[in-house]
């Protein structure tokens, strides 16, 4: 019945080509989410394998939220939780310096980017949280604040984007940002202490860009709030 489900790929295990060779079937047959998934034995027949191997096959599958069972239905595929697996595994204890950096580099590219969204989103009352936020926000040094601030500031700009998934991605980079905080202070502090540079636009001056600007005045006074990041980022010590 499913000829296109055969397997010819030797050279992956038998589990792996099983799962390679669903994922196929699913795009050749244009299934979308609700769409019924033939059963395990048909499934079976037709790649010529156990079930017992077509299971474990499937088992990704429902891992990632690609499919589900449902009473008297079977298997139904269902559109996938894109950021569910990463949520599950951002732990700065587990993850390389390298792969942190990465994902301090990502946050950075889309804090500049966002101006748009929150150009086309903010409300008054955004403006005022944001208000309430760096009035109540204790300068160390520099412009830089405690983390917890920092954060808040930064937490409500994502939101502010009115975008589900940006927003998610901030909670998903907050362990990350908290930890690189806490650990390459000192880098930051000699970059900051060494540089021309005597000031870095604060929190208050993205609120009055937020409030008088536009877009394109977000993201140059963004990009140099976040330079000392930039340096961080640096091919000398990403290293």
């Amino acid at each position: 019945m499913h000829n296109s489900l055969k397997l010819v790929n030797q050279s992956t295990t038998l589990v792996d080509n099983v799962e390679e060779k669903l994922r196929d079937f699913f795009k050749e047959r244009n299934l979308i989410p609700g769409d019924h998934i033939p059963t395990e034995a048909e499934l079976a027949e037709a790649l010529g394998v156990a079930r017992s191997v077509l299971r474990e096959a499937l088992s990704r599958f429902r891992m990632l939220g690609l499919i589900e069972t449902r009473t008297k239905r079977g298997m139904i595929l269902r559109e996938p939780d894109i950021l569910g697996g990463i949520e599950r595994v951002i732990d700065p204890r587990i993850i390389s310096k390298e792969r942190l950096l990465d994902i301090l580099g990502l946050r950075v590219t889309i804090e500049i980017g966002m101006g748009d969204y929150i150009f086309l989103n903010k409300t008054e009352k955004d403006i005022q949280e944001l208000e309430d936020i760096v009035n109540r926000e204790t300068v160390l040094e520099i412009n830089r604040v405690t983390v917890e601030e920092e954060s808040k500031f930064h937490y409500k700009l994502y939101e502010m984007t009115g975008n589900p998934t940006i927003f998610r991605l901030c909670k998903i980079f907050s362990p990350v940002f908290i930890f690189i905080k806490e650990n390459y202070e000192d880098i930051l502090k000699k970059y900051i202490l060494h540089s021309k540079k005597e000031k870095w636009p604060s929190h208050k001056e993205i609120l009055n860009v937020i409030k008088n600007g536009n877009p394109d005045k977000f993201r140059i006074t963004m990009k140099n709030h976040l330079e000392i990041y930039f340096h961080l980022l640096s091919k000398e010590n990403m290293k």
